[in-house]
Formats: C-alpha cells, sequence, structure tokens
C-alpha cells in the first residue's frame, strides 16, 4: 500500500493530472469543440488517493449548423406546403379574399420565429402563415412569391400562380406552383 501512495504522490509530482491529485480528486475533462458535430469531451480518469472522486465527463459539443440559402449561417426554413382558398362568395371579375397559408420548418428556429412575406398580383400582401388578402377585380390569371425568412436571415421562396375564384395548393418541392 505504501509503495501505490509513493507511486502517486511521483506521478503528482509530475503534473499527471488525469491521475486525481489534487486533494483525492480527480480533474474534469474538456468539453468537445463547437462545429459541424462536436465530439464530447473525455473525463478525467479520478483513480487516485484514498476516497478521491474521479473525473467528471466534459460536455459534449454542440453540431454545427449549415449554411443556409442566404449564406448568413444556420438552416434554413423549408416551405412545405402552399394553400389558397377564395372565399366561398368569390365571383369572376369581382373583388375577393383569398386565404393563403404556408407551411414552413426550420431545423434551428421554432415555427414562431419565422416571419412571411409576399406580393400577389391585385391583392394585399402576405404578412403571416395564414394571411387572408383582400384582391381587386382583376379576373384573369394572377400570382406571385410567396417567402419565409428566419432571424438570421435565410429564406425559401415558393412563386405561385392561380385563377380568380379558383382553390388550389402546391408542395413546396417545386419552384412555382401550379
Amino acid at each position: 500500500m505504501r509503495s501505490l501512495f509513493l507511486f502517486i504522490v511521483f506521478v503528482c509530482a509530475l503534473g499527471a493530472a488525469s491521475i486525481g491529485c489534487d486533494n483525492g480528486e480527480g480533474t474534469g475533462g474538456s468539453g468537445g469543440a463547437d462545429g459541424a458535430g462536436g465530439s464530447d469531451g473525455s473525463g478525467g480518469a479520478g483513480a487516485g488517493g484514498s476516497d478521491g472522486a474521479g473525473g467528471s465527463d466534459g460536455a459534449g459539443g454542440s453540431d454545427g449548423a449549415g449554411g443556409g440559402t442566404a449564406g448568413v449561417g444556420g438552416a434554413a426554413p423549408v416551405i412545405q406546403k402552399l394553400e389558397w382558398t377564395w372565399d366561398v362568395t368569390c365571383v369572376r371579375d369581382q373583388p375577393a379574399e383569398l386565404v393563403v397559408t404556408i407551411t414552413a420548418t426550420d431545423d434551428d428556429t421554432p415555427r414562431d420565429q419565422l416571419t412571411y412575406s409576399g406580393k400577389v398580383d391585385d391583392c394585399t400582401d402576405i404578412t403571416a402563415a395564414v394571411s387572408t388578402l383582400s384582391c381587386g377585380s382583376h379576373g384573369g390569371l394572377r400570382g406571385g412569391p410567396a417567402t419565409v425568412t428566419d432571424p438570421q436571415g435565410n429564406e425559401d421562396k415558393l412563386f405561385f400562380a392561380f385563377d380568380n375564384c379558383q382553390n388550389g395548393s402546391c408542395d413546396g418541392d417545386q419552384l412555382t406552383c401550379p
């Protein structure tokens, strides 16, 4: 037992942190680095003096996020679906209301922090995930872009076109719809 004690004293004199020389307690490990797929840090061994506590594991690093479409960093939002529904009283060549619903996700941003925008020909602007647009008496084909933006400035955009009083939808996999 005495030779083990002398060995520990000798190793402590050399400064080996992983053996645990600070009053019988091990030294904790360091955390992983942030960035793409940070790795967990390794803890100290903590074997040492009598009744010495072992070192604790270091905290794991966080995964870095990929670049978004605007090149700002972080994940970009993705429009999964866009739907438009005219007021049931819609009459061709008469003013009417149109409800535009945008379903979008973002891997690193909660939905309530995404912003929605867009301009449809002869209608008021898109300002939310569900927007009621007042449209003029334009009776032909109309359309415009719908855009979802996250706080980092990354965005996804979908151009949609439709005819007066005709409901529709499209998947976000398309660049334009229908």
